[in-house]
């Protein structure tokens, strides 16, 4: 194989170390090689302003493959947007339970992290400050509760100093701090397993976070990329005292929220990183701070994110779902109610009919005029038989038998060979004029999948049988009257 070919295979197909270049080869003598996959991915490595702890330079590399998974977390992140908006209905609250459902989710992994064994009712009381208790698995959690919530606060502040002192207050549930970052070393700085820091000596964090600060305020990277140096740095050189990993969290949530995601930002489960990929994620970290290439972990952070996409889109359509079926059980209801009220009527009028004939029945012969009575004779006897029923109408006949309702549907489809058949199935029994009828309700009644129904309703309304409107951000479809 031509060195080239190693660069595509160990850069775009898997983006590989050294040593997994070695393992995959089955020799350790790759030097020739892994200079060729280095001259590969230089054209596409992009440095940052930011510095490891031994004053090297921090990079990423923007090859097709990474830059392609980019493009697509972006644009997974933009349609989770566009949804997570149309949850915020003052006449609903799915705005509410989603936000609980996350925060629940996020909980379980910070419990995860520290071997807390909780069930989802008492995180989903944590969350929603529903109870207080002394134990030291509730402080914990009530103030990554608590800083969350202030993070949503103030991601629109600049990202200084002043900010990250006001969260760190928070999440330590101490309000008035002597120092921000440490002021003493807790581990060694340097391993002598491996070249490589625990922490950075804490005579330079000042000078690690201004230029992480400046970095964040300044750097036109993917926000994806920024949000996940933040998350990296935090984790390499522990600038405080305790809680660094929950920082790391709540710092990247606000890079992202600042980059237009707003307080979707804060439900994004970045703590999962942690807890799904805790059996290799300390050897990323290492791989990053060995080569000072943050691509290891991007394509990680990347991950993580497009799985926890796919997850806050199921938690919506649950909730699309739910309201949906709670909206046709309510409609059902109110059309059962108006149905029995027109039956109710019809009743007296007929029994009406039926006393004025018993008056006069001995006094001479009559002939019963039958536009006097019902309204369904004169249906049956010329519509059905003379012409096409005009649809739709205003009151759907209540006693018209399946027998009539098939010969409508044939009608129907004679006179209008684009439609299929379940179409017009479907309309000849919700064609009643000021009434409003919904894709689940087709699919529902036709058995088939969601996205038939949306198709099969949408060509109804571009042929003139139904109106669309929106109701509630919801589509529904009015029967137009036809001729």
């Amino acid at each position: 194989m031509a060195y080239e070919e190693y660069g595509v295979r160990f850069t775009e197909g898997k983006y590989a170390t050294k040593l997994e270049v070695a393992n995959d080869l089955h020799t350790p003598l790759i030097d020739g090689i892994w200079k060729k996959i280095l001259e590969y991915r230089k054209p596409f490595t992009h440095a940052l302003p930011l510095f490891s702890i031994d004053k090297s330079i921090l990079n990423f590399c923007l090859c097709n493959s990474i830059s392609g998974k980019i493009n697509s977390c972006e644009m997974r992140l933009i349609n989770l947007l566009k949804r997570y908006s149309k949850l915020n209905n003052e006449e609903t609250n799915d705005l509410q339970l989603f936000d609980n459902t996350c925060y629940v989710d996020i909980l379980k992994k910070i419990s995860s992290m520290n071997n807390f064994d909780l069930d989802d009712n008492y995180l989903s009381m944590v969350a929603n400050k529903k109870i207080n208790d002394d134990s030291q698995h509730f402080k914990m959690l009530t103030n990554y509760v608590n800083a969350l919530n202030k993070a949503k606060k103030i991601y629109h502040n600049k990202f200084d100093e002043d900010m990250i002192a006001e969260l760190y207050s928070t999440l330590i549930d101490n309000y008035e701090l002597t120092y921000l970052y440490r002021n003493h070393d807790s581990k060694s700085h340097l391993s002598m397993v491996n070249p490589t820091y625990e922490e950075a000596p804490y005579q330079k964090l000042d000078k690690l976070m201004l230029d992480l600060c400046n970095f964040v305020n300044n750097s036109d990277v993917s926000y994806l990329v920024k949000a996940m140096s933040v998350f990296y740095y935090i984790n390499y050189i522990k600038p405080f005292e305790k809680s660094n990993k929950y920082m790391s969290f709540l710092l990247a949530k606000i890079v992202l929220a600042k980059s237009d995601l707003e307080n979707l930002a804060f439900d994004l489960n970045i703590e999962s990183i942690l807890v799904n990929y805790k059996n290799s994620i300390q050897k990323v970290f290492l791989d990053v701070q060995k080569s000072n290439d943050l691509t290891y972990l991007l394509i990680v952070f990347l991950d993580a994110t497009l799985q926890n996409c796919e997850y806050l889109s199921e938690i919506i359509n649950n909730l699309t779902a739910l309201q949906l079926k709670n909206e046709y059980y309510e409609q059902s209801y109110q059309e059962a109610n108006i149905k029995k009220e027109e039956v109710k009527q019809e009743n007296h009028i007929q029994a009406q009919l039926q006393n004025e004939l018993s008056n006069i029945e001995n006094e001479k012969p009559i002939t019963i005029n039958k536009e006097k009575t019902s309204s369904l004779d004169s249906l049956e006897s010329k519509d059905l038989d003379d012409n096409r029923l005009n649809l739709a109408i205003n009151v759907l006949p209540p006693s018209l038998s399946e027998k009539e309702l098939q010969r409508l549907e044939e009608d129907l489809l004679e006179s209008d060979p684009e439609l299929k058949r379940g179409q017009a199935y479907f309309y000849v029994r919700h064609c009643t004029i000021g009434k409003r009828y919904t894709i689940s309700q087709y699919k529902k009644e036709l058995s088939c999948a969601y996205e038939t129904a949306r198709t099969s309703m949408d060509l109804l309304a571009k042929l003139g049988y139904y109106r669309q409107e929106m109701v509630k951000n919801k589509k529904v479809y009015t029967p137009v009257r036809r001729k």
